[in-house]
């Protein structure tokens, strides 16, 4: 599994293997946030490698099994 945290400010993200775009600006608000988790990277973004516990609540990592923080 791997993983992308979602936070503002929202621009432009592409599928890698997809001719498909969305500008998440338009469609998410200043205050949102959330993580994407998905079998394989589905952009060509830095994706968190698989190899750890994480426990996600209301769109927060609430624990992690490398001590992993929330980011601000």
């Amino acid at each position: 599994m791997f993983f992308v945290r979602r936070k503002p400010p929202h621009g432009r993200v592409k599928l890698v293997d997809e001719d498909w775009e969305i500008d998440l600006s338009q469609v998410k608000g200043p205050d949102e946030f959330g993580y994407v988790v998905a079998t394989k990277r589905l952009t060509d973004e830095e994706w968190l490698e698989p190899g750890e516990l994480i426990v996600f609540r209301d769109g927060r990592v609430v624990y992690s099994s490398s001590g992993r923080e929330e980011e601000s």
